[in-house]
């Protein structure tokens, strides 16, 4: 609603220089901003959009970086969750700075954004919900030792959804 209300209410000077503002997904504070974007014509190629995975600067004076290395692919490379991606005319830049300061992050188109953006709702989502309805409190990493099956039920439903609705496809 903030973002809203910011974009409906832009100074007439601001809204020449929209191709240079920078919008962050991810997040329960920022969350899925595409139908915002989209209804304003904002959600495009040239807009830099970023997917926040990493912290404000805590006592150490740096932002944390929140993505997990979860194993190796078929090719012997590094797999990784929860990276920080950016898309749009600044996507170099924005990367470089995130980069020197100990936090991946991984450039790309914004289609290839996209999914990345709608994984991670997807991924919140489901894991949040299920790990919400136990009667006991239930961290992240008790969803995913104990309720995978949910996990998969749910992320299977929403990406059948999404490609329907949305036309992505989730990896």
């Amino acid at each position: 609603s903030d973002l809203e209300n910011f974009l409906d209410n832009l100074p007439a000077d601001w809204k020449a220089k929209q191709s240079d503002m920078v919008f962050f997904s991810g997040s329960k504070k920022c969350g899925c901003i595409e139908p915002i974007l989209k209804r304003r014509g904002l959600a495009r190629d040239s807009m830099t959009q970023v997917l926040a995975a990493f912290s404000m600067p805590g006592p150490t004076g740096k932002p944390q970086d929140l993505s997990v290395k979860i194993g190796v692919d078929a090719s012997g490379e590094d797999k990784w969750a929860g990276e920080t991606a950016v898309c749009g005319e600044w996507q170099g830049a924005f990367a470089e700075r995130l980069e020197r300061n100990g936090i991946r992050c991984r450039t790309g188109f914004y289609r290839e954004w996209r999914r990345w953006m709608w994984e991670r709702t997807a991924y919140d989502a489901a894991f949040n919900l299920i790990g919400a309805v136990r009667s006991e409190p239930t961290k992240m990493k008790d969803v995913a030792l104990y309720y995978g099956e949910e996990v998969s039920d749910m992320l299977w439903e929403i990406s059948g959804a999404l490609r329907g609705h949305l036309a992505v496809t989730l990896s």
